[in-house]
C-alpha cells in the first residue's frame, strides 16, 4: 500500500499533509550540492596560488570573477523563473553547474580557470532565486522563516563539509580532483527534482487537498496579531520592539518599478551587501589566512575552516525558528543581530588566538551570529509582494548580497597586499556596523498588505 505522501491530492484526514517538508528537504540537498561547487575555491586556493604564482590581488580577482557574474544575473535569472517556472529552470542550470565544475577540474591554464569561474557564476545564478521561490510557493507565511532558515543552512553546510573532504582529496590526489568529485551529484539531483517538485502544491500529485488549502490560507501568525492598533497593526506584547522596528502594514508592491524603487528594498539590499560580503570573505579567504598567518597544516586548515560553518548551519535554522515561533514573523531582529555581532566578532579577529581549538570556538561564534539573519533578508519581500513578483524582489535583494560577496573578497585581496589582515578585519567590521544603521531605516512589514 502506497504511503500517504504519494497519494493524489485527495482529502485523507482533517490534518494537513506534510509533503512540503519533503520539498524543503530536497531543496536543502540540491542547494548543498550546488553550493559545494563554489565552496571548493576556498580550500583549493592556496594550492592554486602556489601553482600559478598568484598575488593576493590576483587571487581576489579569480574569486570575484564568479561572484560578479553571479550577482549580475540574479535579476535575469529571476525573470527566467517567473516566465518558465522553477521546475524547468532549476534542473537545467543544476546540470550546467556540474558540467562547469567538471571543466574546472580538467582545466590546465589560468585563463581557462578564470573563464570557468565566470561560467560557474552564470550557471549558478538562477539557483538561489529558484530555491527561495520554491519556499515562498510551498509554505504558509507562518512557516516561511523556518523553511528559509533550513534552505540557508545548506549554504553553510556545503562549506562545512567541503574543507575537510577537500583537504583529504587535495592531499591524496591534488586540487583538481576536488572539483572533479563535486561535479558528480548535480545531474542525478536534477532528475530527482524534476520528478518530485512541482512549481506549487496545487500542481503536485503528491500533495493532499488539506495541505494545499493550509498553504494557500496564508494566515498571519497568532503571535503577531492580537488587539488594538499600532500603525494599523493590532496591539501585541511586542509593541516596544515594533516601535523600534518601525513595524506597520505596507502597500502591496505590484509593478517592477515599485519593487526596484522601494526605499525598504534598497535599505535591505545595501545592508545585505555587507553581511553577505562578510560571508563571501570567510568562504574564500579563511583557509588562506589559516595557512599564511596561523601556519596550520592543510589537514588542520580543513577542520578549523569548517568551524564557522558548523555555527552557520545552526544559526540559519535558529534564525528562522526565532523569527517564526518567537517573534511572529518579524524579520528585522534577526538581520540586526547578524549585523551587530558581525561587527564585534570581526574586530575580535585582529587579536585571534593561535591555538586551533580556541580559534575554532571564535570562528564558530562568528558563523552562528552572522547566519542568524541571512534567511530573513531573502524572505523579507514575501509580505510586500505577491508570488508572481516575489522572484524579481528576491533577485533584487540577492543581487546586492552577491555584489557584496564579489566586492568584499576582491577588496580584501587589495588590502592584504598593502596593509595586512587586521586592516581587512577592521574594514569588514565597519561595514557590518553600517549595515546595522541602514537596517534601522527600513520598515518591518506585518500582517496582510495594506491596499495601495
Amino acid at each position: 500500500m502506497a504511503s500517504s505522501w504519494l497519494q493524489s491530492p485527495v482529502e485523507t484526514s482533517s490534518r494537513p499533509g506534510r509533503y512540503r517538508w519533503v520539498v524543503v528537504t530536497l531543496v536543502f540537498i540540491v542547494y548543498t550540492a550546488a553550493y559545494c561547487d563554489r565552496a571548493a575555491i576556498g580550500i583549493t586556493l592556496p594550492s592554486i596560488k602556489a601553482e600559478f604564482g598568484l598575488t593576493n590581488t590576483q587571487a581576489g580577482v579569480l574569486i570575484s570573477a564568479f561572484a560578479f557574474i553571479y550577482a549580475g544575473f540574479q535579476v535575469p535569472g529571476a525573470l527566467l523563473i517567473s516566465r518558465f517556472g522553477v521546475r524547468r529552470i532549476l534542473p537545467l542550470f543544476l546540470i550546467l553547474t556540474s558540467l562547469v565544475t567538471l571543466g574546472t577540474g580538467l582545466s590546465s591554464g589560468l585563463v581557462a580557470l578564470f573563464g570557468l569561474r565566470i561560467l560557474l557564476g552564470l550557471a549558478e545564478s538562477p539557483l538561489g532565486v529558484a530555491a527561495v521561490t520554491t519556499i515562498n510557493n510551498w509554505f504558509p507565511k507562518q512557516e516561511k522563516g523556518t523553511a528559509t532558515g533550513i534552505l540557508y543552512a545548506a549554504t553553510k553546510f556545503a562549506p562545512l563539509i567541503v574543507p575537510p573532504l577537500g583537504a583529504l582529496i587535495l592531499v591524496s590526489l591534488g586540487w583538481r580532483w576536488v572539483f572533479l568529485t563535486l561535479a558528480v551529484p548535480g545531474t542525478f539531483l536534477a532528475l530527482i527534482w524534476a520528478i518530485f517538485v512541482a512549481d506549487g502544491p496545487r500542481k503536485s500529485r503528491f500533495v493532499t487537498a488539506s495541505e494545499a488549502d493550509f498553504i494557500d490560507a496564508d494566515e498571519p501568525s497568532p503571535v503577531s496579531l492580537q488587539n488594538a492598533t499600532l500603525d494599523g497593526m493590532p496591539r501585541t506584547k511586542f509593541d516596544r520592539l515594533d516601535y523600534f522596528l518601525r513595524a506597520r502594514k505596507a502597500p502591496l508592491l505590484q509593478t517592477p518599478r515599485e519593487i526596484l524603487t522601494s526605499f525598504n528594498f534598497i535599505a535591505i539590499t545595501v545592508a545585505y551587501f555587507f553581511i553577505q560580503g562578510t560571508a563571501g570573505f570567510i568562504l574564500a579567504w579563511l583557509p588562506t589566512y589559516l595557512v599564511e598567518v596561523k601556519k596550520f597544516s592543510i589537514m588542520n586548515v580543513g577542520f578549523v575552516a569548517a568551524s564557522p560553518f558548523v555555527g552557520a548551519v545552526l544559526g540559519n535554522v535558529a534564525g528562522g525558528l526565532i523569527s517564526d515561533r518567537l517573534l511572529g514573523g518579524r524579520r528585522k531582529p534577526a538581520m540586526m543581530i547578524s549585523a551587530v555581532f558581525t561587527m564585534v566578532s570581526m574586530y575580535l579577529l585582529t587579536s585571534a588566538p593561535n591555538e586551533p581549538l580556541a580559534l575554532s570556538i571564535l570562528l564558530f561564534g562568528i558563523g552562528f551570529f552572522l547566519s542568524i539573519g541571512l534567511a530573513a533578508f531573502v524572505i523579507y519581500p514575501s509580505r510586500l509582494c505577491d508570488q508572481q513578483r516575489f522572484p524579481l524582489a528576491m533577485g533584487y535583494i540577492s543581487t546586492g548580497g552577491q555584489l557584496g560577496a564579489a566586492v568584499v573578497p576582491l577588496t580584501a585581496g587589495l588590502l592584504l597586499d598593502h596593509y595586512g589582515w587586521n586592516a581587512v578585519f577592521i574594514a569588514i567590521s565597519a561595514g557590518a556596523g553600517l549595515a546595522f544603521l541602514i537596517l534601522t531605516l527600513a520598515i518591518e512589514p506585518l500582517g496582510e498588505p495594506a491596499q495601495s
